[in-house]
């Protein structure tokens, strides 16, 4: 995850994810965020100048010294992909980009998935962890209901649900 230069005199505001953490390195903080996903707008060094916390809303001028660095532009936000509603009980079946990692949510598969051409959606495991990012364009049931695709690029949208019994339009 790349960060902007920092921007000194100001903080972002909110946690991110609920973390009220503090991380004792820019490193970890980052890495925290990453973990996030989509919902970590950035890193603020805390007032103490000496820790750091992950967070989630917009930038704002600090009258105590903060300094805060934003998720890099493309990495902020999954909306350039603009994605669909959750598919149930689907996958697509080949991993994209040759990336069999599994994110441990779905904000960090969407994030892969943003900056993967091939990609046509993320599957994931029902409890939404576990996901990967999958190349399609074909939307394959799952009868063993383990996998789910939650969703797909809106450009993909025009995808076909192969299934036994019938087929339909998305």
């Amino acid at each position: 995850m790349n960060l902007s230069d920092a921007l000194s005199d100001t903080y972002l505001v909110g946690y991110a994810c609920d973390n009220r953490k503090t991380y004792a390195t820019i490193e970890k903080a980052r890495d925290a965020c990453c973990e996030c996903g989509v919902e970590c707008i950035g890193i603020t060094l805390e007032r103490d100048m000496a820790s750091f916390t992950i967070r989630g809303g917009e930038i704002r001028g600090s009258y105590h010294q903060e300094v805060s660095w934003r998720r890099a532009e493309s990495e902020s936000t999954v909306d350039t992909c603009s994605w669909s509603d959750e598919i149930p009980d689907t996958f697509l079946r080949s991993y994209a980009c040759g990336n069999s990692q599994k994110y441990d949510n779905m904000n960090s598969a969407q994030l892969a998935c943003c900056d993967c051409q091939d990609c046509a959606g993320v599957t994931c495991d029902n409890e939404l962890k576990g996901c990967t990012i999958r190349v399609g364009p074909t939307v394959e049931p799952s009868y063993t209901k383990e996998n789910r695709l939650p969703c797909l690029p809106r450009m993909l949208q025009k995808i076909v649900l192969l299934d036994k019994q019938f087929k339909m339009h998305i």
